[in-house]
């Protein structure tokens, strides 16, 4: 606002010039008085046309830093569902495993219920029994190593899940 009320004084001082010079009867050269007193305006055009090729690379740049943060923006939402997609599986793994861990675990109670069974019903045939007996906590122990596998799976997927927020 003061720019333009500037060149219109500016504008005013000029023509006001020129009637003056051109009233008091003295010859004068209008192009050159002319130019003498739009000079300050030209200056001020050319002030304004800079300002406004910087202004319009500012905006140029600032659009390209704009499609480059929706591009990133598109990224990121990509990468999230992804995230979700990941999580979602190992939250299903992790159900699945505790289903397995409970039924290793039936069986483990089973077998353990069937070892004393068999050590209470001792007799006279002990070998038979007792290999019998030695496979069956053979077996228990395998149960329990897998459940124990199972187990630090399950911690394992866990610790994944909270890296992935």
């Amino acid at each position: 606002m003061k720019k333009t009320v500037s060149l219109i004084l500016t504008l005013l001082l000029v023509c006001t010039t020129l009637f003056s010079l051109t009233g008091c009867g003295e010859k004068v050269d209008v192009d050159t008085e002319i130019a003498k007193a739009t000079a300050p305006l030209n200056d001020q055009i050319d002030r304004l046309n800079e300002e406004i090729v910087r202004l319009n690379a500012k905006i140029s740049a600032l659009d390209s830093e704009k499609e480059k943060f929706a591009t990133d923006k598109k990224t990121l939402a990509e990468e999230n569902a992804i995230l979700k997609a990941e999580k979602s599986k190992l939250e299903s793994d992790i159900s699945e495993l505790k289903v397995n861990i409970t039924e290793l675990e039936s069986n483990v109670a089973k077998l353990e219920t069937e070892v004393f069974r068999l050590k209470a019903s001792l007799d006279g045939n002990t070998e038979e029994l007792v290999g019998e007996i030695e496979k069956l906590e053979a077996e228990i122990t395998a149960l329990e190593s897998e459940i124990e596998a199972l187990n630090d799976e399950k911690i394992a997927l866990y610790a994944k899940i909270a890296e992935l927020g």
